[in-house]
């Protein structure tokens, strides 16, 4: 007895630390990514991702950009950009419902033909003599496959329409879009396709906007079952005027079926058919420029249309880039890709091509915030290795075969690493596999097994499909992969902090927005204070708009405080030198509100930067040549997204609006002169009125005025473009009309940001990670 129960203990041992084993191993294999769960949120099919993509190519880079150019400069501003977005997506849901109208009419036209079909094998109707489908090969219409009419090749489209930001999803099931579904139940589905064709679109409608109008010309009578092209597929299908009961051919049915092709053709608009040809119409010194733009991310930054930084949504419109470029890349291009958050100080071309880049493959930017390279060097980045932080947001690819292999390794990924955007699967790409250093150029080797995968994606690209992550990519050679110099291809940190582009002494060639707020208010309002956002000119001006802005007192930085190597007392400086600022602001703000004035934020000084993480000595890590205090960013102290978006403030004459521009506005080339000029300055009686120069007047009042009066002590000067105000800490006393100051003191405390961040160890010690910029009187 005593010798089983120490078996049975034993057992009892083993069996639980063989179960602990293997939960323990299935859990490593899905982390690692060699087992793979399986969704059901969207389809990781590859195809009818490549077709959305080639969508939004059309949409983004085959437009007729001329014609939405408002302001004729040559170039379209945000605002011209999204006029185009909106303007495809709306023609695109006419077209949509011109092609529905089409296809109802042809829908029509099948059954009869089908009938017509049938009453000539049942010997109804003889079939003529006159060439076309002869006696029996009518027979063929009920032949057809309902889920062929789905099986259009990537990028065969004949157009396209622009994605509907509330209801559009691109994630559609794979029985829209994959070849052998149907989604119809009708006995319909065997006369022709029509029907087949007619419900699939319906479906695909269904599940998603961006849909191609009414499947596109070609794939409403598409491909039969035995392989047959669009024109014999076509005797299928006919009109009401050829289909003579007493005459009907099938030659006349093929006639009257290529008809109906001809007119959902003629009736298709939008952008044209994705091709080689087409590409090498835009392309200069074999070379084209690509910017893509997904509406429900570009239109909102995904925040009105449920898309948010890293879901399934945008993971998958980041893979589609990757296809859309590498497939031109296979046509013989080169791709100069650029986001849409992308500013270009100079045309890139002659660097691209240049000796700078003529020794890589890919030349890519990166995260990466100060650079190794000596001061004037416009060279490929130094010290790039494996694990350097590439940002996919600008890249430059040739159509060299180390470039096709990048490509195709690359864009094959995105079957099996749909969990992943673009950028994480290019870090796996360069990481996983053999690299060397050849000076300033990352050499990436070939795994086994990949020439091999290379060779059948040689074959068929279209056909090539990666089902694991341990599955061979498609690389045939060896791939030269260049760092873009940190100085050259900007990122919203190096630009407007150290300002790299003034440190190095460079003609820099761009600035991607990065390293600033995830919002588009916040985005486009770090693109307004660096004034690289093209606003209309009534942004600047308009007759019944004045403008009020202010002289902001800021505490000195203590000596020697950017040599300093503590960060906790760097950032006490900057938390005790922010409130006296932000008590300033508070009465320029008011005062505004009071005159009802656009406020033209005044300049406050940061001595430590905000960021997500813990910086050191107040800067991003690895930055070392900025300088505090420096002028804040808006991002820095308030919340742009809250502030562009507050509802109007309470007065006691009723809600007004506050209003407001950047800070950088006076000196934007774009302002007129005469708002520029047209300043009148305001000072406290007893206070030096300092520098003058510029100003149309000098207006001296008295000190500490509560609202009435002051708005009162300004009468005089009421249509001076621009009111500035100084030393104004003794100009303002105080609201009177008490509803105004309840709501103001709200919407102050609403709009100011946290400061970020400390780190565990501060934490610990009972400090904050995160403290509050307060904005109180």
């Amino acid at each position: 007895m005593a010798s089983k129960m120490v078996f049975n203990a034993t057992t009892r041992i083993m069996f639980v630390l063989f179960t602990v084993f293997v939960a323990i191993s299935t859990y490593v294999l899905i982390v690692t990514h060699h087992v793979k769960l399986p969704t059901v949120t969207y389809s990781t099919n590859p195809d009818h991702r490549a077709k959305i993509g080639a969508e939004m190519l059309h949409h983004s880079l085959l437009e007729d950009f001329s014609k939405y150019d408002a302001d004729g400069d040559s170039h379209l501003s945000v605002h011209e950009f999204a006029a185009m977005l909106k303007d495809n997506q709306a023609k695109a849901v006419s077209a949509q419902q011109q092609a529905a109208e089409t296809q109802k009419q042809i829908h029509t036209v099948v059954e009869a033909a089908a009938r017509a079909a049938a009453d000539v094998k049942a010997g109804i109707i003889q079939p003529g003599a006159t060439g076309g489908v002869q006696g029996g090969g009518a027979a063929d219409l009920d032949t057809l496959d309902d889920g062929e009419y789905d099986d259009v090749e990537e990028y065969d489209l004949v157009a396209v329409t622009a994605n509907d930001p509330d209801e559009a999803d691109y994630e559609e099931p794979d029985d829209v879009w994959t070849s052998g579904s149907s989604n119809s139940t009708s006995s319909d589905t065997k006369t022709g396709g029509g029907a087949a064709a007619t419900d699939a679109a319906k479906a695909a409608g269904d599940q998603q906007e961006t849909t191609r109008q009414a499947g596109g010309a070609d794939d409403v009578l598409g491909r039969d079952a035995d392989g047959k092209s669009d024109k014999e597929a076509a005797a299928a299908a006919g009109d009401d005027a050829a289909l003579d009961t007493t005459a009907t051919t099938g030659a006349a049915v093929a006639e009257a079926a290529a008809n109906a092709l001809a007119t959902v053709k003629a009736g298709a608009t939008g952008c044209p058919e994705l091709s080689r040809e087409l590409v090498a119409d835009f392309a200069r010194d074999n070379t084209i420029m690509l910017t893509v733009a997904d509406w429900r991310i570009f239109g909102s930054m995904g925040e009105d249309a449920g898309v948010g930084y890293g879901d399934s949504h945008y993971n998958a419109a980041t893979w589609r880039k990757v296809v859309v470029v590498s497939r031109i890349v296979h046509w013989g291009f080169n791709v100069i890709h650029s986001d849409v958050d992308v500013v270009w100080f100079r045309d890139p071309l002659p660097y691209f091509l240049g000796p700078a880049v003529n020794n890589v493959d890919m030349a890519v930017s990166s995260d990466l915030i100060s650079t190794g390279n000596p001061k004037g060097d416009e060279g490929l980045e130094v010290g790039m290795h494996q694990h350097t932080n590439f940002n996919t947001g600008v890249y430059f690819v040739r159509a060299t075969p180390g470039g096709k292999s990048l490509m195709a390794g690359w864009s094959s990924m995105r079957s099996t690493n749909f969990h992943d955007n673009d950028q994480v699967g290019i870090y796996k790409f360069i990481r996983g596999r053999p690299a060397r250093s050849d000076g300033r150029v990352l050499v990436l080797g070939v795994l086994a097994g990949e020439a091999e995968a290379a060779g059948r994606y040689a074959a068929d690209p279209e056909a090539f499909t990666r089902k694991t992550v341990s599955d061979p990519l498609p690389v045939s050679t060896e791939m030269r992969l260049g760092g873009l110099g940190v100085h050259m291809l900007l990122n919203g940190y190096s630009y407007f902090i150290p300002k790299l582009q003034q440190q190095m002494n460079v003609s820099s060639l761009g600035v991607h927005m990065t390293w600033v707020p995830l919002s588009k208010e916040g985005k486009f309002h770090r693109f307004r204070d660096g004034m690289l956002y093209d606003d209309p000119p009534e942004y600047y001006d308009a007759p019944e708009r004045y403008y009020l802005t202010a002289d902001i007192e800021a505490p000195a930085a203590p000596e020697g405080f950017n040599t300093w190597r503590e960060t906790e007392d760097m950032i006490q400086v900057h938390l005790k030198n922010m409130p006296p600022q932000l008590q300033q602001m508070y009465r320029a703000m008011a005062v505004a509100m009071v005159l009802n004035r656009t406020l033209i934020f005044p300049t406050l000084k940061c001595y430590c930067f905000k960021n997500w993480f813990m910086s050191e000595q107040c800067r991003i890590p690895g930055d070392k040549v900025t300088q505090f205090p420096l002028e804040c960013a808006l991002d820095q102290v308030f919340r742009p997204k809250v502030l562009y978006n507050y509802p109007p403030l309470n007065t006691s004459q009723g809600p007004q609006n506050f209003t407001f521009r950047e800070y950088s506005m006076l000196d934007n080339p774009r302002t007129p002169a005469a708002v520029k000029t047209g300043q009148v300055l305001v000072v406290p009686e007893g206070e030096a009125p300092g520098n003058t120069t510029g100003f149309v007047q000098v207006l001296s009042i008295k000190p500490n005025l509560k609202q009435d009066e002051l708005a009162k002590a300004l009468e005089p000067i009421h249509d001076a473009k621009v009111i500035r105000l100084r030393h104004v800490m003794k100009l303002f006393g105080g609201f009177d009309d008490q509803v105004l100051k309840a709501s103001f003191e709200a919407f102050a405390n609403a709009v100011t940001a946290n400061w970020c961040c400390r780190d565990e160890p501060y934490i610990k010690k009972g400090l904050q990670r995160k403290v509050k910029m307060v904005m109180a009187w």
